[in-house]
């Protein structure tokens, strides 16, 4: 019987180390290139920056329209209509270039939630009042054909915008008017050449599938004041954009959002663009800074820290609101309580730490976390962290080696950070490894043991259930 026990024993202790089985969860963050960091957010919509050494930063939006955000076409006044000059022979009107502020302004109006605003479309300079050179449909209505026709052959696009979705593609009379898209606006291939070998202001829009749900939710725009077309369109292709469209550039390239100026300039334009974030849940939040990459020793617990902002329209309170932070198996669920309040926009801080490793490794750990206000929780996207754990031996080394992470990070991908790390330990494999750690390398693991992993204890049971029954009608007989 001490046998059949100890058969029970292993095959369940077996059962859980199935549920360990290695699993490589991708981040949220992988989708965004290296060196481009979160300058603000709202619902829908982020803004990125990335700083270069001439002092010219790269700012892109991504603006997921399937998450209630969107985009707002916006125009100057119109001051002749022209109802038959345009390209294909209906409007080609003649209107004002308003201030990027003055834009801005008006969408405050009207939408509380206004984002950032940027210029648009192209247009006649020479001109004033002027004229915009390829289409604008706002709102189901075709304010402009343009007047551009002639210019860039096969190289005209327009980008149709719906509420939950968008496109770019070939500009034509047809793809004009049998478009369905409430909102078009027109633009230019990638390669047409507008001062395509110089470094100047570049304004590009490109769509993505992040969602892979084959159709383009997502809406990335880049503004800079310095960049050649290939690089202005590479950026955007970093951030997944699978078709991509230039807008107009050099002097009009500016860029005005909630968090202030960020490109300016003080030439007027006639066609701008809005991004106006999702309404604002009642209990949301946005982690924003998490322990990546600790460096342990055998035995440590992992000291584990969480940065969250509350994107909410709900204040946190010491007495409505606690963070449900939950890294089984490398440690139990925990409620963790505020501090002090939290109003809308700002950011707390919590941490808790995980259970120790007790084996030398390369660990990945999955951390399930939500906001618990009053009788309503969010839940968040659950959380990947990395873990490097080295045996005792190696404990001098721990802080050269955290060190080193911290340089890796500030300058690769998350995938190459692991690559430089398994690299590494591999070095040290001599004879400053122990033996288990020279044949596996590193150990990975996301282990998650879920509820019903339960089953299989009765069935595991039966059989010594069974054996005990048989044993005991046997001594019975036989008594």
């Amino acid at each position: 019987m001490i046998w059949l026990a100890l058969l029970a024993s292993f095959a369940w202790t077996n059962r859980v180390a199935f549920a360990q089985t290695p699993v490589i969860v991708p981040t949220p963050d992988e989708r965004i290139p290296v060196g481009f960091q979160l300058l603000d957010s709202a619902p829908g919509i982020q803004l990125y920056k990335k700083d270069y050494p001439n002092g010219s930063p790269d700012y892109v939006q991504v603006i997921d329209l399937s998450a209630g955000a969107r985009l707002k076409l916006l125009h100057g006044q119109i001051t002749e209509p022209r109802p038959t000059r345009g390209s294909y022979g209906g409007p080609d009107p003649r209107m004002t270039s308003p201030a990027l502020q003055t834009y801005w302004q008006q969408v405050l109006e009207t939408d509380a939630e206004a984002f950032c605003v940027t210029n648009g479309g192209f247009f006649y300079m020479p001109e004033y009042p002027t004229r915009l050179a390829f289409p604008l449909k706002v709102d189901g209505q075709m304010i402009t054909e343009g007047w551009g026709i002639k210019t860039y052959i096969e190289q005209k696009l327009i980008l149709e915008l719906w509420p939950d979705r968008a496109n770019i593609r070939p500009l034509s009379a047809e793809s004009l008017y049998d478009s369905e898209a409430p909102n078009i606006l027109g633009g230019l291939t990638e390669d047409a050449n507008k001062r395509a070998k110089y470094a100047v202001g570049r304004t590009f829009i490109g769509i993505a599938d992040y969602d892979d749900h084959n159709g383009y939710e997502t809406v990335l725009i880049l503004n800079t004041q310095t960049a050649l077309q290939s690089s202005a369109a590479a950026v955007l292709r970093d951030f997944g954009a699978e078709k991509v469209m230039m807008l107009d550039g050099g002097g009009s390239t500016q860029l005005l959002c909630k968090s202030g100026w960020h490109i300016r300039s003080d030439r007027p334009i006639p066609q701008a663009i809005a991004a106006i974030a999702a309404q604002p849940p009642r209990i949301a939040a946005q982690p924003l800074e998490q322990s990546q990459w600790p460096v342990l020793v055998e035995g440590e617990g992992f000291p584990f820290y969480l940065k969250v902002r509350n994107t909410g329209v709900l204040s946190w309170t010491i007495q409505t609101t606690q963070l449900i932070l939950d890294p089984s198996p490398w440690g139990v669920p925990q409620w963790l309580p505020l501090e002090g309040e939290i109003q809308p926009g700002a950011s707390a801080v919590f941490s808790d730490t995980l259970a120790a490793f007790r084996k030398a490794g390369l660990y990945q750990v999955k951390v399930s976390w939500g906001i618990r206000h009053g009788g309503e929780t969010y839940y968040g996207e659950p959380l990947m962290t990395q873990a490097v754990v080295l045996p005792s031996a190696l404990r001098d080394q721990r802080q050269a080696l955290q060190s080193q992470i911290e340089q890796w990070r500030a300058h690769s991908s998350p995938e190459q950070v692991e690559a430089q790390v398994e690299r590494w330990l591999e070095e040290k494999n001599g004879a400053s490894l122990p033996t288990a750690m020279v044949e596996d390398k590193t150990t990975r693991a996301v282990a998650e043991v879920h509820p019903q992993d339960a089953v299989w204890i009765p069935l595991i049971m039966l059989p010594i259930v069974i054996i005990l029954g048989f044993m005991v009608s046997r001594r019975t007989v036989h008594g």
